[in-house]
């Protein structure tokens, strides 16, 4: 389910969305009951993907858990300062700023950018 989910696209075309979508229940099942068992280097993969499904379709309000649940899911496992803390920041700012909430979507950017910053270096391209 771990390479599913990362294969599903930040805007996914109608074709990705129907190729995928009898997927999502058991990516979902990995997220929310075995997500014990991914790997570390696996386990922003499963959220990214869901987050993915539903944003790239405009469903916001079922995009928006598996976003902070990612967050949320990478700060208990890998701690405060790993790129995929930085990676997810990101994503909900990005979810955010498709909803114009701007303020928060703004202090999100911030955290990612410094933690990418801190973690990176200035001149990686992540930071461009």
């Amino acid at each position: 389910m771990v390479a599913v989910a990362q294969e599903i696209p930040h805007t996914p075309t109608l074709e990705e969305i129907n190729a995928v979508s009898l997927a999502i229940p058991h990516i979902a099942e990995v997220a929310n009951h075995l997500i014990q068992y991914v790997c570390d280097e696996d386990l922003y993969w499963v959220f990214f993907g869901l987050g993915n499904f539903y944003e790239g379709q405009g469903l916001y309000i079922l995009a928006e858990p598996w976003r902070q649940q990612c967050l949320s899911t990478a700060q208990d496992r890998l701690g405060d300062n790993h790129p995929d803390i930085a990676a997810s920041l990101n994503n909900l700012a990005e979810l955010y700023c498709s909803q114009g909430r701007y303020d928060q979507a703004e202090s999100l950017y911030l955290q990612a950018l410094e933690l990418f910053k801190r973690l990176l270096g200035d001149y990686h391209p992540n930071i461009a």
